[in-house]
């Protein structure tokens, strides 16, 4: 208590709750199926009354892996947040300045290669791509609101060729990226 100073009349506190699941499948020791998801949700106290907020993360997860002479490997990837914020100019509980929410969501695959080209080369190929939008919109007690949006894609192909050179005393990795 005698660190809460005036404009905080309210305990600051911030509680997390974080879940994660992961679950695998061996098709055979060569050949695996994971899936992942995990569940977070954050909610804070600003230690005033109309000071507080909250963020929600869903997360999911699947990945395919075959080891052989080709390694195969595929991910896909989802995320969705959310998050929320009030905030007051004041101590004065009806002095709420603005209310701020921002809904996010992310998708992500991957598929890539590798393969020996002979006893001291390795080649791995690729191709990645990722999606992105936001959205965050404040709501003034002006009534004033603004709104910003927007979204962001990506898709890329990669290529590396490692070299094992001098019975394993040089290692040469060469590589390209292309977005």
């Amino acid at each position: 208590k005698k660190y809460r100073k005036p404009p905080y009349d309210e305990k600051r506190d911030r509680r997390q709750d974080d879940f994660m699941g992961k679950f695998t499948y061996d098709f055979n020791p060569y050949s695996i199926l994971t899936f992942t998801t995990s569940y977070f949700h954050e909610r804070a106290g600003g230690g005033r009354e109309n000071y507080y907020g909250s963020e929600v993360r869903r997360r999911f997860g699947l990945k395919y892996e075959n080891k052989g002479k080709f390694n195969w490997l595929a991910h896909f990837h989802f995320c969705d947040m959310d998050h929320s914020w009030v905030y007051d100019k004041s101590r004065d509980p009806s002095k709420v300045d603005k209310k701020n929410y921002g809904p996010k969501k992310e998708w992500h695959g991957l598929i890539q290669t590798s393969f020996p080209l002979n006893a001291w080369n390795l080649v791995t190929l690729g191709a990645d791509y990722r999606r992105g939008e936001i959205e965050s919109k404040y709501n003034y007690v002006s009534g004033r609101k603004t709104r910003t949006k927007g979204k962001q894609q990506i898709a890329s192909f990669f290529f590396q060729d490692e070299m094992s050179l001098f019975e394993d005393k040089l290692l040469l990795t060469l590589g390209g990226r292309l977005d």
